[in-house]
């Protein structure tokens, strides 16, 4: 689709549900967008269903557009548009819900125990609040995949002393990130996880365990705490409660580089711009 603007600028925009950027031809193989900003065109948007690692090239080109805080537009990000009362809009606002295309709402409910419509519904909910952490953790380096649903997966992240991350927050009592050290860094990590931990949550708890692993056990070391010790006592915004989590997780994600990552714009900084 392409949107020409009152100004005279021309906007592409590639939109997909879930689905994978088709490649190009045996002469250019490359993905869609990479292709889309060779166009005679402004600037590029993407549009998704659900949040997708994007290439450095795309993300840095000076023709792709994208949120503040985000590699890509999701289509939740417009369902706040559909205020007005008409045929078209009422359409649209509910083919928008029955896909699951709403802005998270601030409400976190039970996400623990059997698998039923409510506790599914809620932890679908809370999947949506992981957008910073997500792109905060792919900006480190790791490749990011979500869990069951609501947790995340962290892997494949060469400069840092771990060899995968495990984020599980479904139970309010415990709110786990299970890190499993590469072999070579293992003495390393506890006592900077135990340093990064201190300055910031005082209750919360490491401990070094071995679990089982395809292969034999696996030494992992526990970071636990709660979702009600992170999120306080407040009635919070999804906004407030995305920076939380950020809060939360960056001190661990940053002490566990193997060397000193290049620093980003505070959030004061990004809110005020």
């Amino acid at each position: 689709m392409i949107l020409r603007l009152s100004d005279g600028k021309t906007i592409a925009c590639e939109h997909k549900l879930d689905a994978l950027e088709t490649l190009g031809p045996q002469q250019d193989e490359r993905t869609q967008l990479d292709r889309y900003l060779d166009l005679p065109i402004d600037g590029l948007i993407y549009v998704r269903g659900s949040w997708k690692v994007l290439s450095s090239e795309v993300l840095e080109h000076p023709k792709y557009v994208h949120p503040l805080q985000g590699e890509h537009f999701l289509w939740r990000d417009f369902y706040p548009l559909f205020t007005d009362e008409n045929v078209v809009m009422d359409w649209l606002r509910d083919g928008f819900e029955r896909l699951g295309f709403t802005p998270p709402h601030p409400s976190v409910g039970e996400m623990s125990g059997p698998d039923d419509q409510e506790n599914h519904r809620n932890r679908k909910n809370f999947a949506k609040l992981w957008g910073k952490t997500r792109s905060f953790a792919h900006r480190l380096g790791w490749s990011v995949n979500p869990g069951s649903i609501v947790e995340l997966y962290l892997s494949q992240n060469p400069s840092s002393c771990a060899e995968s991350i495990f984020i599980s927050p479904t139970k309010f009592d415990r709110f786990l990130v299970r890190v499993t050290p590469r072999k070579a860094s293992d003495h390393l990590l506890q006592p900077r996880l135990q340093q990064a931990m201190d300055s910031l949550m005082p209750r919360t708890e490491i401990t070094e365990r071995e679990v089982a692993r395809k292969g034999g056990k696996k030494k992992v070391i526990d970071i636990t705490s709660s979702l009600r010790e992170i999120l306080g006592d407040g009635i919070l915004s999804t906004d407030e409660i995305e920076d939380r989590l950020l809060e939360f997780a960056e001190p661990i994600l940053l002490s566990i580089q193997k060397q000193e990552p290049v620093a980003r714009q505070s959030r004061s900084e990004q809110k005020d711009k």
